[in-house]
């Protein structure tokens, strides 16, 4: 079975906000690729608890804004054309929420 890459968290620099938005969606369009292969080779060889390991780990994307959030939602739609699995975008402070949550810190 073929999992799909794990990379460290990057920063990447643009020129401007249409370049970043085109290496954004290639990026997400790759790791995809990758993901949906190793998906069909887990359903084609039965392995139900591959195929949930690569859906329990979505492609997180973080942004600074509700308004940017909606774009990058927006642009990956229509980029892709399909909703996406295990695909999220968030706002920093959603992240930061979602992070205390998982830690176990809210009460």
């Amino acid at each position: 079975m073929v999992i799909p890459e794990r990379s460290a968290a990057s920063l990447v620099v643009a020129a401007g906000a249409r370049t970043a938005e085109a290496r954004l969606l290639a990026e997400a369009g790759a790791f995809l690729e990758r993901r949906d292969a190793a998906l069909d080779a887990a359903f084609a060889a039965g392995d139900a608890s591959a195929a949930r390991h690569l859906l329990e780990h979505p492609l997180r994307i973080v942004v600074p804004s509700a308004s940017l959030r909606d774009h990058v939602s927006a642009a990956l739609l229509r980029h892709f054309g399909r909703s996406l699995a295990a695909v999220s975008v968030h706002t920093q402070w959603a992240l930061a929420l979602s992070v205390i949550e998982r830690a176990d810190l809210v009460r």
